[in-house]
């Protein structure tokens, strides 16, 4: 390798942000290249996705483009076993997941996972709590009665 100096990032802290900036050998100004809130750059991790970020705007500053690509969004729903399952309830699944935010806005069994899941049985199910009973209980019965033995 090539013992070749492209320039130098500085990073400068102020009040509320940390920012990074490049100077090229023979530049008399730096170029700002990002910032940070300042509360954040106390997480290595952070700061290191930082340090990294500035690191690949200098490079496309120097050359023109950037050698590091964007990692592809990772979806909520990809820790679900849907996702690998081959049963034909899985793209029902996977659909649904597709039209919602997060799990809890799916129908879910008490296991967490979707109710159209095909690892979920459901057995049976115990009254229906939005739809009112056919019958009112009691009056309506205490007048057929009434009707009847007049």
């Amino acid at each position: 390798m090539s013992n070749i100096r492209l320039g130098d990032i500085s990073f400068v802290d102020a009040a509320d942000s940390h920012a990074a900036f490049w100077r090229g050998p023979a530049d008399t100004e730096a170029v700002f290249l990002c910032s940070i809130k300042s509360g954040a750059i106390a997480d290595p991790e952070v700061r290191e996705k930082f340090h990294a970020l500035a690191a690949a705007a200098a490079g496309h500053l120097v050359r023109g483009s950037t050698a590091i690509a964007a990692a592809p969004p990772v979806r909520w729903y990809d820790t679900l076993p849907c996702v690998t399952c081959k049963q034909p309830q899985a793209a029902d699944v996977l659909h649904l997941c597709g039209q919602v935010t997060e799990l809890s806005e799916l129908q879910l069994s008490p296991s967490g996972l979707p109710v159209v899941c095909c690892k979920v049985h459901v057995v049976g199910a115990m009254g229906v709590p939005d739809m009112p009973p056919s019958a009112p209980p009691g009056r309506a019965r205490n007048a057929l009665a009434k009707a009847v033995i007049r």
